[in-house]
């Protein structure tokens, strides 16, 4: 969907079709335009930079309308050089429409390469807003450059910095997080896109209503709910056809079809493929045509209808056939052009020579013989040239199939690396719902807490940092809030045997939080004694460990390293971690004590890791710090408590700007 939605926008910015497309009327227009186009660059000396900029980047444009492909990058390098020596000021945006164009003729290298000069150009300025749009176009660059092996780290970095220099624009900020919730619901990571989902209602007023239920779909399809992914795809058609969005009502038929094929609902889906197709040759819309006949074909071979989908794959080979012949015209096209060039050419030559005749007529004999020797003379250079020429030509010819060995052999490379980074992905994205049934679910913290929240912010995919909850009994409920020894993939594996080890104490028949921790660091000190070293990993967690008597207003607590705070009539009350991880460790004898403290009602109880305060931002790239964090939550315990979520995860993208999440943030609140 991402990709059909670029390649929308950058039409629309472009201008750009396809120069078959063209009237003969159009075409004689735009050659005429090209000409006028041309000699303004003839006489180049008279036009600015930026002037001669314009100029070569409106060939660039008319030549793609006219439908010639050769040449058009080297019109987009002539626009760059020209850049060069322009003010910052305006060589952003110039950068930025160049980046477009190499986009749209799919030199990703180049759009990547010149976006990035945008980017400099923008921040040299100050133009957070242009700096902000230019990141997010790059994160799209960026897809569309990796295929289906991307790091999700580097697009989801990308976006969030886009994010941060939005600090006024509040419509380009909703549209980013639009864009970060929608691509944490289809790698199925639903707490974390739901946090952005929450985010965005905040701002929900600066974006459309058929973007609103695009989150939507991206969130049912995540649930697999797909009787709600249905009813939004529905809102969504009528709001194309409000708008009278051809391209977009036929797609979204097609993509009512694969829901329907989604539920098993076979006969829906060939239904719904069939009037989406009727919709695509009424309208003349070939390649979404081509798209509902590929869902068709699939769904006449579930439904064992073989005479239909051979029938269908008939069609829609002759759509790619057409395809091909369409350019095999423009090169017949190229063909005759240039042959029509070498005609007129031949034909000037050959008025030169009889003006030439008729002049010499009356010359001397000796002229005849010295004329006959200078041919003679000419034809042996001409020969010597041309048999040169063949030796060039053959050389040229060896190289060019030396150079198309070395590019097949990289292209397979890549192809090899592309699918082992896919794999990977596959891979990580498997563990981070692994490790998501072993965090505290929304309906056991919804049944047991009436006021609550979970900052829940991985650095990456997966996390080390996780949060624990269980009933322990009738009135008491314990909340575990912990980091784990590294982040990403070592720090999900890690976070894994913690919790467990957290479970089998508790499984044992322990209640109290020092208890339960130094039972849990015992557990983990045997399970890493067998990792190959000599005195065993020294890994473990950073932790607090939360038991609230609701009854009788007590909380026992144990906090290893990381602090709880409490606040309680705007004043914060803070108990200090034991110096000491649940793990291996010097104290590793010294047992944890813990402690119990009366709670009021009204208390707002916070467990914490150090990512927040760690992260590195602001103006000057330094630290948050635990103050600022103190103070900030102090400041804002009054308000209720997914305000308070929404607070503190837009403090932290906006403190980060365009700096890289350093470590993975937890925070958890509680009202009593």
């Amino acid at each position: 969907m991402l990709r059909i939605f670029v390649f929308v926008i950058l039409s629309m910015f472009l201008g750009l079709s396809n120069g078959l497309a063209q009237s003969e009327d159009e075409s004689l227009k735009l050659e005429k335009e090209l000409d006028s186009l041309l000699n303004c660059i003839d006489n180049k000396q008279s036009l600015s930079s930026k002037g001669l900029a314009e100029c070569y980047l409106n060939v660039f444009i008319v030549k793609h309308q006219l439908g010639e492909k050769e040449g058009l990058e080297e019109y987009l390098q002539l626009a760059t050089n020209e850049l060069k020596n322009l003010p910052e000021k305006e060589k952003g945006k110039l950068y930025y429409k160049i980046a477009n164009f190499y986009y749209y003729i799919n030199n990703l290298d180049k759009s990547l390469a010149i976006v990035d000069l945008a980017i400099e150009s923008s921040i040299a300025i100050k133009d957070s807003n242009a700096t902000g749009k230019y990141y997010g176009t790059k994160a799209v660059f960026w897809v569309f450059s990796q295929g289906h092996g991307q790091d999700a780290s580097v697009y989801v970095g990308l976006l969030k910095k886009s994010m941060s220099y939005f600090t006024k624009n509040t419509e380009a900020k909703a549209r980013t997080v639009f864009r970060l919730a929608e691509y944490y619901y289809e790698i199925d990571s639903i707490s974390v896109a739901e946090e952005y989902h929450n985010f965005l209602y905040t701002l929900k007023d600066s974006l459309k209503s058929s973007e609103m239920a695009s989150l939507k779909i991206a969130e049912y399809t995540a649930k697999k709910n797909y009787p709600a992914v249905d009813s939004m795809l529905h809102i969504q058609l009528e709001l194309y056809k409000k708008d009278n969005w051809e391209a977009r009502i036929a797609y979204q038929y097609a993509l009512l079809s694969q829901n329907s094929l989604m539920q098993g609902k076979i006969e829906e889906a060939i239904q719904r493929g069939l009037k989406g197709y009727d919709y695509a040759v009424e309208n003349q819309l070939t390649k979404e045509r081509g798209d509902l006949l590929k869902i068709l074909i699939g769904a006449y071979e579930e439904a064992e209808d073989y005479k239909n989908a051979l029938f269908k794959t008939r069609e829609l080979d002759s759509i790619l056939t057409s395809f091909r012949d369409v350019s095999e015209q423009l090169a017949q096209k190229d063909l005759q052009k240039n042959e029509a060039q070498e005609i007129a050419e031949s034909e000037k030559l050959l008025n030169e020579k009889k003006s030439l005749e008729l002049e010499n007529k009356q010359k001397q004999q000796y002229m005849l013989f010295g004329g006959i020797g200078v041919f003679i003379l000419l034809s042996f250079f001409a020969f010597r040239a041309y048999r040169q020429k063949r030796k060039d030509h053959i050389f040229i010819e060896n190289q060019k199939k030396l150079v198309e060995a070395q590019r097949d052999e990289v292209a397979l490379q890549k192809s090899i690396i592309e699918e082992a980074h896919h794999e990977i992905t596959d891979s990580i994205s498997y563990a981070e719902r692994i490790q998501r049934s072993f965090l505290a679910s929304d309906e056991l913290l919804s049944e047991n807490l009436e006021e609550y929240f979970v900052l829940f912010q991985p650095k990456e995919v997966v996390s080390g940092d996780f949060y624990w909850a269980k009933k322990m009994d009738a009135n008491i409920f314990s909340i575990l809030n912990a980091d784990s020894t590294g982040h990403g993939v070592p720090g999900a594996i890690m976070s894994i045997v913690n919790v467990t080890s957290v479970e089998w104490s508790v499984d044992k028949g322990l209640r109290k939080p020092a208890d339960i921790f130094n039972n849990a660091r015992k557990i983990i000190i045997d399970r890493l004694k067998m990792d190959g070293s000599a005195e065993g990993g020294k890994d473990g967690m950073d932790a607090s460990l939360i038991s609230i008597d609701f009854e009788n207003y007590k909380m026992q607590y144990v906090a290893a390293n990381n602090p709880i705070l409490i606040v309680r009539d705007q004043e914060l009350i803070e108990i200090k971690g034991e110096k000491m991880p649940v793990g291996k460790h010097d104290k590793d004898q010294v047992p944890f004590e813990g402690g119990e403290i009366d709670v009021v009602k009204g208390d707002v109880i916070y467990t914490l890791t150090d990512g927040f305060q760690d992260q590195f931002g602001g103006e000057k790239g330094k630290k948050f710090k635990v103050k600022a964090l103190k103070k900030l939550l102090v400041q804002n315990a009054h308000l209720p408590m997914n305000e308070q979520k929404t607070l503190l995860l837009d403090v932290f993208v906006n403190w980060m700007q365009d700096h890289e999440q350093i470590d993975d943030v937890c925070i958890i609140g509680v009202r009593i």
